[in-house]
Protein backbone atom coordinates (compact mmCIF):
# COMPACT_ATOMS: atom_id res chain seq x y z
CA UNK A 1 0.00 0.00 0.00
CA UNK A 2 1.40 3.69 -0.28
CA UNK A 3 1.42 5.87 2.34
CA UNK A 4 -0.91 8.55 2.69
CA UNK A 5 -0.61 12.11 4.24
CA UNK A 6 -3.19 14.59 5.01
CA UNK A 7 -2.00 18.43 4.54
CA UNK A 8 -4.31 21.00 5.45
CA UNK A 9 -4.25 24.34 3.26
CA UNK A 10 -0.93 22.89 1.07
CA UNK A 11 1.32 26.17 -0.79
CA UNK A 12 0.53 26.72 -4.29
CA UNK A 13 2.23 24.26 -7.03
CA UNK A 14 4.30 25.69 -9.66
CA UNK A 15 2.86 26.31 -13.19
CA UNK A 16 4.24 23.19 -14.60
CA UNK A 17 2.76 21.48 -11.70
CA UNK A 18 -0.96 23.38 -12.51
CA UNK A 19 -1.31 22.44 -16.03
CA UNK A 20 -0.74 18.63 -15.37
CA UNK A 21 -3.97 19.50 -12.64
CA UNK A 22 -7.40 18.85 -13.96
CA UNK A 23 -11.00 20.31 -13.09
CA UNK A 24 -13.31 18.23 -10.59
CA UNK A 25 -15.77 17.53 -13.77
CA UNK A 26 -12.74 16.07 -15.96
CA UNK A 27 -11.68 13.51 -12.87
CA UNK A 28 -15.23 11.99 -12.66
CA UNK A 29 -15.82 11.13 -16.25
CA UNK A 30 -12.09 9.95 -16.45
CA UNK A 31 -12.92 7.64 -13.09
CA UNK A 32 -15.86 6.25 -14.65
CA UNK A 33 -13.17 4.71 -17.49
CA UNK A 34 -10.78 3.45 -15.06
CA UNK A 35 -10.18 -0.23 -15.04
CA UNK A 36 -8.75 -0.55 -11.47
CA UNK A 37 -10.28 -3.13 -9.45
CA UNK A 38 -12.78 -2.13 -6.48
CA UNK A 39 -10.64 -3.71 -3.87
CA UNK A 40 -7.88 -1.15 -5.23
CA UNK A 41 -9.90 1.91 -5.64
CA UNK A 42 -10.42 4.01 -2.87
CA UNK A 43 -12.83 6.32 -5.03
CA UNK A 44 -15.36 4.31 -5.67
CA UNK A 45 -18.72 5.84 -6.21
CA UNK A 46 -21.29 2.92 -6.14
CA UNK A 47 -24.85 3.02 -7.85
CA UNK A 48 -26.04 3.48 -4.25
CA UNK A 49 -24.18 6.25 -3.97
CA UNK A 50 -21.47 5.16 -1.62
CA UNK A 51 -17.78 6.33 -1.62
CA UNK A 52 -14.80 5.04 0.65
CA UNK A 53 -11.60 5.17 0.66
CA UNK A 54 -9.06 2.57 3.16
CA UNK A 55 -5.83 3.06 4.16
CA UNK A 56 -3.61 0.48 6.03
CA UNK A 57 -1.04 2.43 6.82
CA UNK A 58 -0.31 5.53 9.07
CA UNK A 59 -2.22 8.76 8.36
CA UNK A 60 -0.34 11.64 9.41
CA UNK A 61 -2.33 15.31 10.01
CA UNK A 62 -0.71 18.55 9.69
CA UNK A 63 -3.08 21.10 10.68
CA UNK A 64 -3.12 24.66 9.93
CA UNK A 65 -5.64 27.05 8.50
CA UNK A 66 -5.89 30.54 6.65
CA UNK A 67 -7.91 31.68 9.45
CA UNK A 68 -7.25 29.62 12.61
CA UNK A 69 -9.86 29.90 15.48
CA UNK A 70 -9.79 29.61 18.71
CA UNK A 71 -12.62 27.13 19.64
CA UNK A 72 -15.23 27.42 22.34
CA UNK A 73 -17.18 24.74 23.82
CA UNK A 74 -19.49 26.59 25.94
CA UNK A 75 -22.12 28.12 23.51
CA UNK A 76 -22.89 24.69 21.10
CA UNK A 77 -26.66 24.96 20.40
CA UNK A 78 -28.47 22.06 20.14
CA UNK A 79 -31.93 22.51 18.22
CA UNK A 80 -34.76 19.96 17.71
CA UNK A 81 -37.41 20.25 15.61
CA UNK A 82 -40.51 21.46 16.99
CA UNK A 83 -43.10 18.76 16.08
CA UNK A 84 -47.11 19.65 16.75
CA UNK A 85 -49.70 16.95 16.50
CA UNK A 86 -52.06 16.86 13.01
CA UNK A 87 -55.11 18.24 15.03
CA UNK A 88 -53.36 20.81 17.24
CA UNK A 89 -55.73 23.97 17.16
CA UNK A 90 -54.82 26.67 15.65
CA UNK A 91 -55.29 28.82 18.99
CA UNK A 92 -52.20 27.07 21.21
CA UNK A 93 -51.75 28.98 24.30
CA UNK A 94 -47.64 29.07 25.02
CA UNK A 95 -47.83 28.72 28.41
CA UNK A 96 -49.12 25.74 29.79
CA UNK A 97 -52.10 25.96 32.43
CA UNK A 98 -52.73 29.65 31.57
CA UNK A 99 -55.02 31.23 29.29
CA UNK A 100 -57.58 34.54 29.03
CA UNK A 101 -60.86 33.33 30.28
CA UNK A 102 -64.20 33.97 28.47
CA UNK A 103 -67.03 36.35 29.77
CA UNK A 104 -70.05 33.87 29.49
CA UNK A 105 -73.73 35.25 28.94
CA UNK A 106 -76.92 32.92 28.86
CA UNK A 107 -78.82 33.49 26.27
CA UNK A 108 -82.85 32.52 25.92
CA UNK A 109 -82.80 31.73 21.99
CA UNK A 110 -86.31 32.59 21.38
CA UNK A 111 -85.51 36.49 22.53
CA UNK A 112 -82.25 36.83 21.57
CA UNK A 113 -80.09 39.10 23.70
CA UNK A 114 -78.17 42.62 23.71
CA UNK A 115 -74.64 41.99 25.38
CA UNK A 116 -72.42 44.69 26.64
CA UNK A 117 -68.45 44.20 27.16
CA UNK A 118 -66.41 46.34 29.77
CA UNK A 119 -64.77 48.06 26.89
CA UNK A 120 -67.76 49.14 25.52
CA UNK A 121 -68.14 46.60 22.72
CA UNK A 122 -71.66 45.55 22.53
CA UNK A 123 -72.98 42.29 20.92
CA UNK A 124 -76.55 42.14 19.84
CA UNK A 125 -78.17 38.70 19.26
CA UNK A 126 -81.35 39.09 17.14
CA UNK A 127 -84.89 36.57 17.83
CA UNK A 128 -84.62 33.24 16.82
CA UNK A 129 -81.10 33.80 14.60
CA UNK A 130 -79.70 30.93 17.44
CA UNK A 131 -80.50 27.90 15.71
CA UNK A 132 -80.54 25.16 19.19
CA UNK A 133 -81.35 21.78 19.42
CA UNK A 134 -83.90 23.06 22.41
CA UNK A 135 -85.39 25.82 23.94
CA UNK A 136 -82.94 25.78 26.68
CA UNK A 137 -81.07 28.98 27.19
CA UNK A 138 -77.52 29.15 25.46
CA UNK A 139 -74.74 30.12 26.47
CA UNK A 140 -72.62 32.75 24.53
CA UNK A 141 -68.95 33.38 25.28
CA UNK A 142 -66.89 36.28 24.36
CA UNK A 143 -63.30 37.99 25.21
CA UNK A 144 -61.95 40.83 23.89
CA UNK A 145 -57.89 41.01 23.11
CA UNK A 146 -56.91 44.45 23.92
CA UNK A 147 -53.52 44.13 24.41
CA UNK A 148 -49.99 41.96 23.58
CA UNK A 149 -49.84 40.40 26.71
CA UNK A 150 -53.30 38.66 26.19
CA UNK A 151 -53.36 37.72 22.97
CA UNK A 152 -49.44 36.25 23.66
CA UNK A 153 -51.09 33.88 26.42
CA UNK A 154 -54.69 33.01 23.99
CA UNK A 155 -51.64 31.59 21.77
CA UNK A 156 -53.38 34.05 18.89
CA UNK A 157 -51.68 33.55 15.76
CA UNK A 158 -50.13 36.69 14.80
CA UNK A 159 -48.73 35.88 11.64
CA UNK A 160 -49.89 37.15 8.21
CA UNK A 161 -48.88 35.05 4.68
CA UNK A 162 -45.29 34.11 6.38
CA UNK A 163 -43.71 37.24 6.14
CA UNK A 164 -45.54 39.74 8.04
CA UNK A 165 -46.90 40.34 11.66
CA UNK A 166 -49.88 41.60 12.69
CA UNK A 167 -50.28 45.15 14.60
CA UNK A 168 -53.66 44.85 16.20
CA UNK A 169 -56.28 47.46 16.86
CA UNK A 170 -58.60 45.13 18.70
CA UNK A 171 -59.90 41.12 18.90
CA UNK A 172 -62.74 39.69 19.63
CA UNK A 173 -63.93 35.71 20.03
CA UNK A 174 -67.44 34.75 20.07
CA UNK A 175 -68.57 31.40 20.80
CA UNK A 176 -72.30 29.79 21.36
CA UNK A 177 -73.08 26.35 22.38
CA UNK A 178 -75.98 24.47 24.21
CA UNK A 179 -75.10 21.62 26.40
CA UNK A 180 -71.37 21.18 24.99
CA UNK A 181 -72.69 21.62 21.68
CA UNK A 182 -71.73 24.24 19.13
CA UNK A 183 -75.07 26.74 18.56
CA UNK A 184 -75.71 27.72 14.63
CA UNK A 185 -76.32 30.84 13.51
CA UNK A 186 -79.21 31.50 10.93
CA UNK A 187 -77.22 33.96 8.12
CA UNK A 188 -81.00 35.56 7.45
CA UNK A 189 -80.51 36.85 11.28
CA UNK A 190 -77.10 38.10 11.66
CA UNK A 191 -75.63 38.71 14.93
CA UNK A 192 -74.20 42.66 15.20
CA UNK A 193 -71.29 43.30 16.89
CA UNK A 194 -69.87 46.96 17.44
CA UNK A 195 -65.99 46.64 18.58
CA UNK A 196 -64.69 49.38 20.52
CA UNK A 197 -61.08 49.50 19.10
CA UNK A 198 -57.64 50.80 20.93
CA UNK A 199 -56.87 52.69 17.44
CA UNK A 200 -58.65 53.97 14.92
CA UNK A 201 -59.76 51.11 12.99
CA UNK A 202 -59.70 53.51 9.64
CA UNK A 203 -55.90 52.99 9.53
CA UNK A 204 -56.19 48.67 9.69
CA UNK A 205 -57.96 46.49 7.65
CA UNK A 206 -60.63 43.33 9.44
CA UNK A 207 -59.86 39.86 9.44
CA UNK A 208 -61.42 36.77 10.43
CA UNK A 209 -59.39 33.27 11.06
CA UNK A 210 -59.33 30.52 9.07
CA UNK A 211 -59.57 27.79 12.54
CA UNK A 212 -59.21 25.31 9.97
CA UNK A 213 -55.70 26.42 8.33
CA UNK A 214 -54.65 28.74 10.69
CA UNK A 215 -54.63 31.70 8.67
CA UNK A 216 -56.50 35.25 8.42
CA UNK A 217 -58.99 36.01 5.40
CA UNK A 218 -60.68 39.64 4.71
CA UNK A 219 -63.90 40.22 6.43
CA UNK A 220 -66.15 43.08 5.57
CA UNK A 221 -67.26 45.11 8.07
CA UNK A 222 -70.24 47.31 8.37
CA UNK A 223 -68.47 50.82 8.20
CA UNK A 224 -66.74 49.77 5.06
CA UNK A 225 -69.68 48.72 3.31
CA UNK A 226 -71.86 52.15 4.48
CA UNK A 227 -69.25 54.29 3.66
CA UNK A 228 -69.15 53.16 0.13
CA UNK A 229 -72.75 53.96 -0.54
CA UNK A 230 -73.07 57.52 -2.25
CA UNK A 231 -69.11 58.17 -2.60
CA UNK A 232 -67.67 60.00 -5.47
CA UNK A 233 -66.44 57.86 -8.64
CA UNK A 234 -62.83 59.23 -7.58
CA UNK A 235 -63.37 57.62 -4.77
CA UNK A 236 -63.68 54.07 -5.80
CA UNK A 237 -61.48 54.69 -8.33
CA UNK A 238 -58.70 55.29 -5.89
CA UNK A 239 -59.41 52.53 -3.66
CA UNK A 240 -58.81 50.32 -6.69
CA UNK A 241 -55.40 51.75 -7.68
CA UNK A 242 -54.59 51.18 -3.73
CA UNK A 243 -55.60 47.43 -4.38
CA UNK A 244 -53.85 47.39 -7.58
CA UNK A 245 -50.73 48.88 -4.99
CA UNK A 246 -50.67 46.05 -1.99
CA UNK A 247 -50.69 43.52 -4.62
CA UNK A 248 -47.81 44.79 -6.76
CA UNK A 249 -45.99 45.18 -3.24
CA UNK A 250 -47.13 41.69 -2.21
CA UNK A 251 -45.65 40.50 -5.79
CA UNK A 252 -42.22 42.62 -5.35
CA UNK A 253 -42.19 41.13 -1.22
CA UNK A 254 -42.68 37.30 -2.46
CA UNK A 255 -39.69 37.86 -5.44
CA UNK A 256 -37.31 39.37 -2.24
CA UNK A 257 -38.31 36.21 -0.77
CA UNK A 258 -37.36 33.81 -3.09
CA UNK A 259 -34.37 35.43 -4.12
CA UNK A 260 -31.49 33.32 -3.02
CA UNK A 261 -27.97 34.55 -2.21
CA UNK A 262 -25.11 32.15 -3.84
CA UNK A 263 -23.39 30.00 -1.66
CA UNK A 264 -19.37 29.34 -1.91
CA UNK A 265 -20.11 25.69 -1.89
CA UNK A 266 -22.36 26.00 -4.83
CA UNK A 267 -19.13 27.31 -6.69
CA UNK A 268 -17.02 24.41 -5.19
CA UNK A 269 -14.88 27.57 -3.92
CA UNK A 270 -13.72 27.83 -0.35
CA UNK A 271 -15.38 28.94 3.19
CA UNK A 272 -13.48 31.87 5.15
CA UNK A 273 -12.80 30.47 8.39
CA UNK A 274 -13.13 26.71 7.60
CA UNK A 275 -10.64 24.09 7.85
CA UNK A 276 -9.47 22.14 4.45
CA UNK A 277 -7.13 19.43 3.70
CA UNK A 278 -5.97 16.67 0.89
CA UNK A 279 -4.36 13.30 0.43
CA UNK A 280 -0.95 12.92 -0.63
CA UNK A 281 -0.43 9.35 -2.18
CA UNK A 282 1.61 7.32 -3.76
CA UNK A 283 1.13 7.36 -7.96
CA UNK A 284 2.63 4.09 -8.86
CA UNK A 285 0.30 2.55 -6.73
CA UNK A 286 -3.22 5.48 -7.55
CA UNK A 287 -2.19 6.63 -10.46
CA UNK A 288 -5.67 7.12 -11.14
CA UNK A 289 -5.93 9.74 -7.77
CA UNK A 290 -3.30 11.92 -9.61
CA UNK A 291 -5.73 13.71 -11.56
CA UNK A 292 -7.09 14.60 -7.98
CA UNK A 293 -4.50 17.39 -7.53
CA UNK A 294 -6.22 20.42 -7.59
CA UNK A 295 -9.24 19.39 -5.34
CA UNK A 296 -9.33 19.43 -1.53
CA UNK A 297 -11.81 18.93 1.04
CA UNK A 298 -13.35 21.56 2.96
CA UNK A 299 -14.70 20.72 6.38
CA UNK A 300 -18.25 21.88 6.24
CA UNK A 301 -18.64 22.76 10.51
CA UNK A 302 -17.23 25.82 11.30
CA UNK A 303 -17.63 25.06 15.20
CA UNK A 304 -18.81 22.70 17.43
CA UNK A 305 -16.07 19.63 16.55
CA UNK A 306 -12.65 18.92 17.82
CA UNK A 307 -10.45 21.38 15.38
CA UNK A 308 -7.61 19.63 16.58
CA UNK A 309 -8.21 16.70 15.09
CA UNK A 310 -5.77 17.11 12.00
CA UNK A 311 -3.01 17.13 14.85
CA UNK A 312 -3.54 12.98 15.37
CA UNK A 313 -2.47 9.92 14.00
CA UNK A 314 -5.27 7.91 12.23
CA UNK A 315 -4.68 4.31 10.27
CA UNK A 316 -7.39 4.66 8.09
CA UNK A 317 -9.40 6.90 6.13
CA UNK A 318 -13.08 6.38 4.42
CA UNK A 319 -14.77 9.08 2.52
CA UNK A 320 -18.66 8.35 2.61
CA UNK A 321 -21.79 9.80 0.29
CA UNK A 322 -24.70 9.85 2.53
CA UNK A 323 -27.57 11.75 0.85
CA UNK A 324 -25.65 14.23 -1.30
CA UNK A 325 -23.36 14.94 1.25
CA UNK A 326 -19.45 13.79 1.76
CA UNK A 327 -18.53 12.49 5.02
CA UNK A 328 -14.46 11.56 6.17
CA UNK A 329 -13.75 9.10 9.01
CA UNK A 330 -10.48 8.35 10.26
CA UNK A 331 -10.31 5.96 12.94
CA UNK A 332 -7.18 4.53 14.65
CA UNK A 333 -7.15 1.54 17.47
CA UNK A 334 -8.56 4.08 20.27
CA UNK A 335 -11.01 6.10 18.29
CA UNK A 336 -13.56 6.90 15.71
CA UNK A 337 -14.02 10.68 13.98
CA UNK A 338 -16.06 11.24 11.26
CA UNK A 339 -16.64 15.08 9.87
CA UNK A 340 -18.76 16.56 6.91
CA UNK A 341 -16.34 17.10 4.25
CA UNK A 342 -16.83 18.69 0.50
CA UNK A 343 -14.65 19.48 -2.25
CA UNK A 344 -13.60 22.62 -3.18
CA UNK A 345 -10.86 23.44 -6.14
CA UNK A 346 -7.59 24.49 -6.17
CA UNK A 347 -5.29 27.23 -8.44
CA UNK A 348 -6.12 28.04 -11.85
CA UNK A 349 -10.12 26.07 -11.56
CA UNK A 350 -10.47 27.81 -8.53
CA UNK A 351 -9.59 31.62 -10.01
CA UNK A 352 -12.47 30.64 -12.33
CA UNK A 353 -14.76 29.28 -9.95
CA UNK A 354 -14.21 32.51 -7.93
CA UNK A 355 -14.93 34.61 -10.70
CA UNK A 356 -17.88 32.91 -11.79
CA UNK A 357 -19.10 33.43 -7.76
CA UNK A 358 -18.10 36.71 -7.47
CA UNK A 359 -20.81 37.37 -10.65
CA UNK A 360 -23.08 35.66 -8.94
CA UNK A 361 -22.62 37.56 -5.37
CA UNK A 362 -22.56 40.95 -8.04
CA UNK A 363 -25.82 39.94 -9.95
CA UNK A 364 -27.81 38.78 -6.51
CA UNK A 365 -27.06 42.35 -4.95
CA UNK A 366 -28.30 44.62 -8.32
CA UNK A 367 -31.51 42.26 -7.72
CA UNK A 368 -31.71 42.96 -4.36
CA UNK A 369 -31.42 46.69 -4.28
CA UNK A 370 -33.67 46.80 -7.51
CA UNK A 371 -36.41 45.29 -5.79
CA UNK A 372 -36.19 47.15 -2.35
CA UNK A 373 -36.02 50.03 -4.08
CA UNK A 374 -39.31 48.80 -6.41
CA UNK A 375 -40.99 48.22 -3.25
CA UNK A 376 -40.12 51.36 -2.06
CA UNK A 377 -41.61 53.46 -4.50
CA UNK A 378 -44.30 51.17 -5.01
CA UNK A 379 -45.42 51.80 -0.74
CA UNK A 380 -44.84 55.63 -1.56
CA UNK A 381 -46.86 55.60 -4.47
CA UNK A 382 -49.42 53.78 -2.12
CA UNK A 383 -48.95 56.37 0.60
CA UNK A 384 -50.01 59.02 -2.08
CA UNK A 385 -53.27 57.21 -3.01
CA UNK A 386 -54.03 56.99 0.68
CA UNK A 387 -53.30 60.41 1.63
CA UNK A 388 -55.60 61.84 -1.48
CA UNK A 389 -58.43 59.10 -0.73
CA UNK A 390 -58.21 60.24 3.04
CA UNK A 391 -58.67 63.45 1.37
CA UNK A 392 -61.34 62.99 -0.84
CA UNK A 393 -63.65 61.29 2.03
CA UNK A 394 -63.03 64.07 4.53
CA UNK A 395 -64.35 66.53 1.49
CA UNK A 396 -67.36 64.06 0.64
CA UNK A 397 -68.03 63.73 4.73
CA UNK A 398 -68.25 67.55 4.91
CA UNK A 399 -70.59 68.09 2.21
CA UNK A 400 -72.85 65.45 3.44
CA UNK A 401 -73.01 67.34 7.15
CA UNK A 402 -73.32 70.72 5.19
CA UNK A 403 -76.54 69.05 3.32
CA UNK A 404 -77.89 67.51 6.66
CA UNK A 405 -77.66 71.43 8.65
CA UNK A 406 -79.81 72.68 5.58
CA UNK A 407 -82.58 69.64 5.44
CA UNK A 408 -82.52 69.82 9.59
CA UNK A 409 -81.51 73.11 9.96
CA UNK A 410 -79.24 71.98 12.49
CA UNK A 411 -76.85 75.21 14.62
CA UNK A 412 -73.41 75.19 13.92
CA UNK A 413 -73.15 74.34 18.20
CA UNK A 414 -74.76 70.68 16.75
CA UNK A 415 -72.95 70.55 14.07
CA UNK A 416 -70.13 70.78 16.09
CA UNK A 417 -71.77 67.64 18.62
CA UNK A 418 -72.41 65.76 15.54
CA UNK A 419 -68.58 65.67 14.08
CA UNK A 420 -68.01 64.80 17.52
CA UNK A 421 -70.18 61.80 18.18
CA UNK A 422 -68.32 61.08 14.50
CA UNK A 423 -65.06 60.96 16.20
CA UNK A 424 -66.53 58.34 18.83
CA UNK A 425 -67.66 56.55 16.21
CA UNK A 426 -64.28 56.14 14.53
CA UNK A 427 -63.27 54.08 17.62
CA UNK A 428 -65.47 51.72 16.98
CA UNK A 429 -65.54 48.69 13.75
CA UNK A 430 -69.09 47.06 12.97
CA UNK A 431 -69.72 43.83 11.73
CA UNK A 432 -71.80 41.03 11.75
CA UNK A 433 -71.26 37.60 13.05
CA UNK A 434 -73.10 33.85 11.30
CA UNK A 435 -70.30 31.81 12.01
CA UNK A 436 -68.60 31.43 15.68
CA UNK A 437 -64.78 32.54 15.61
CA UNK A 438 -61.96 34.92 16.21
CA UNK A 439 -62.34 38.33 14.61
CA UNK A 440 -59.20 41.26 14.33
CA UNK A 441 -58.35 44.97 13.53
CA UNK A 442 -55.31 44.53 12.36
CA UNK A 443 -52.70 45.64 9.88
CA UNK A 444 -49.18 43.56 8.40
CA UNK A 445 -45.95 44.25 9.26
CA UNK A 446 -42.99 42.74 7.77
CA UNK A 447 -40.19 40.45 9.33
CA UNK A 448 -37.64 41.94 10.30
CA UNK A 449 -34.55 40.80 8.09
CA UNK A 450 -32.16 38.07 10.05
CA UNK A 451 -29.34 38.86 11.53
CA UNK A 452 -26.26 38.17 9.67
CA UNK A 453 -24.18 36.98 12.37
CA UNK A 454 -26.72 34.98 14.95
CA UNK A 455 -26.35 35.91 18.29
CA UNK A 456 -26.27 33.27 21.17
CA UNK A 457 -29.16 32.93 23.39
CA UNK A 458 -27.70 32.27 27.35
CA UNK A 459 -29.00 32.50 30.53
CA UNK A 460 -27.59 35.53 31.94
CA UNK A 461 -26.84 34.11 35.86
CA UNK A 462 -24.49 31.16 34.61
CA UNK A 463 -23.72 31.92 30.65
CA UNK A 464 -24.82 28.95 29.37
CA UNK A 465 -26.72 28.39 26.37
CA UNK A 466 -30.65 27.99 26.43
CA UNK A 467 -32.24 25.55 24.83
CA UNK A 468 -35.44 27.79 23.69
CA UNK A 469 -37.87 26.43 21.61
CA UNK A 470 -40.14 29.21 21.21
CA UNK A 471 -38.30 33.07 20.83
CA UNK A 472 -41.24 35.77 20.86
CA UNK A 473 -40.18 39.63 19.77
CA UNK A 474 -42.48 42.08 20.86
CA UNK A 475 -41.60 45.36 18.92
CA UNK A 476 -42.67 48.18 21.33
CA UNK A 477 -42.08 50.51 18.66
CA UNK A 478 -44.01 48.72 16.07
CA UNK A 479 -46.47 47.32 18.40
CA UNK A 480 -46.27 43.64 16.95
CA UNK A 481 -45.38 40.78 18.15
CA UNK A 482 -42.99 38.81 16.14
CA UNK A 483 -42.95 34.65 16.54
CA UNK A 484 -39.69 32.10 15.76
CA UNK A 485 -39.44 28.27 16.64
CA UNK A 486 -37.29 25.90 16.85
CA UNK A 487 -36.29 24.83 13.02
CA UNK A 488 -39.48 26.07 11.79
CA UNK A 489 -40.21 26.16 8.26
CA UNK A 490 -40.05 29.51 7.68
CA UNK A 491 -39.42 31.94 10.88
CA UNK A 492 -37.22 29.20 12.91
CA UNK A 493 -34.87 30.75 15.69
CA UNK A 494 -31.65 31.18 13.80
CA UNK A 495 -33.47 33.23 11.48
CA UNK A 496 -33.79 35.90 14.64
CA UNK A 497 -34.20 39.94 13.10
CA UNK A 498 -34.27 42.49 15.34
CA UNK A 499 -35.17 45.89 14.00
CA UNK A 500 -33.17 49.17 14.26
CA UNK A 501 -34.26 51.80 15.97
CA UNK A 502 -36.82 49.71 18.10
CA UNK A 503 -37.60 49.01 21.81
CA UNK A 504 -37.67 45.34 21.74
CA UNK A 505 -38.57 42.79 24.50
CA UNK A 506 -37.81 39.41 23.94
CA UNK A 507 -39.66 36.20 25.33
CA UNK A 508 -37.87 32.74 25.20
CA UNK A 509 -39.62 29.53 26.26
CA UNK A 510 -37.46 26.48 26.62
CA UNK A 511 -38.01 22.75 26.86
CA UNK A 512 -38.42 22.82 30.07
CA UNK A 513 -41.24 25.17 30.15
CA UNK A 514 -39.24 28.42 31.59
CA UNK A 515 -39.72 31.79 30.32
CA UNK A 516 -36.36 33.55 29.54
CA UNK A 517 -36.70 37.57 28.83
CA UNK A 518 -34.15 40.17 27.74
CA UNK A 519 -34.81 44.02 27.07
CA UNK A 520 -33.02 45.61 24.13
CA UNK A 521 -32.85 49.04 22.59
CA UNK A 522 -31.21 48.26 19.01
CA UNK A 523 -30.05 51.86 17.72
CA UNK A 524 -28.21 50.85 14.34
CA UNK A 525 -29.33 47.86 12.11
CA UNK A 526 -25.17 47.47 11.85
CA UNK A 527 -24.28 46.75 15.50
CA UNK A 528 -23.54 43.39 16.07
CA UNK A 529 -25.19 41.48 19.13
CA UNK A 530 -22.71 38.57 20.09
CA UNK A 531 -24.87 37.43 22.78
CA UNK A 532 -28.89 38.24 24.32
CA UNK A 533 -28.63 37.18 28.08
CA UNK A 534 -32.11 35.72 29.74
CA UNK A 535 -33.07 36.43 33.02
CA UNK A 536 -35.70 33.49 33.97
CA UNK A 537 -39.19 34.83 35.36
CA UNK A 538 -39.50 34.18 39.01
CA UNK A 539 -42.66 34.30 41.61
CA UNK A 540 -46.01 33.11 41.20
CA UNK A 541 -47.41 36.39 39.07
CA UNK A 542 -49.42 34.80 36.24
CA UNK A 543 -48.49 35.19 32.76
CA UNK A 544 -50.67 37.54 31.42
CA UNK A 545 -50.84 39.96 34.45
CA UNK A 546 -46.59 39.65 34.22
CA UNK A 547 -46.27 40.31 30.51
CA UNK A 548 -48.49 43.46 30.93
CA UNK A 549 -46.39 45.01 33.22
CA UNK A 550 -43.11 44.63 31.13
CA UNK A 551 -44.62 45.38 28.52
CA UNK A 552 -46.05 48.64 30.23
CA UNK A 553 -49.44 47.77 29.40
CA UNK A 554 -50.94 47.88 32.58
CA UNK A 555 -50.34 51.59 32.51
CA UNK A 556 -53.35 54.30 32.08
CA UNK A 557 -53.49 55.54 28.66
CA UNK A 558 -52.62 59.30 28.07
Amino acid sequence: MGNFKLNLDRPHPDSESIRDRQNFDDVLTKFKKTQVPIYKNPWFWGSAGLASVGVATMISLNAFSNNPQKETNDKIITQNTLELPPDTDCLRPPVENEDVPFNTFVVDPKKGAHLELESGTTVDIPANSLKAATEEPVEVKIREFRDKASAFVAGIPMDYEETNAFESAGMIEIRGEQGGEVVGIDPKKAIEVSMNCTQNPADFAFWKLDEKNGKWEEHPTKNQLAASEGQPQEVHALKKEIKKDEQEIKEIKQEISTLKKPLPQEYKVHTPGHQRFDLDFDAAVYPELKALGDLTFEVVPESGYDRNFTQKNWHNVELDKKAGKYFMEFSNGNEVFEIEVRPVLENENLKKAESRFNKAIDNYRDTKVALEQAKKEAEEKKRQHELELKRLMEKHTDLQLSSKMEEENLTSGSIRMKKQRLDVLDATVDFQVTRWGLFNSDRPIAYPEPLAMQPALIWKSNQRVTDFKEVYVFDMTKNARFSYFRNAPTQSIDQLGLSKGSELFILGIDSAGNLGYCQLKRERKGEAIRDLAFEKKSGTENTKDWLKRMLHEDEPAS
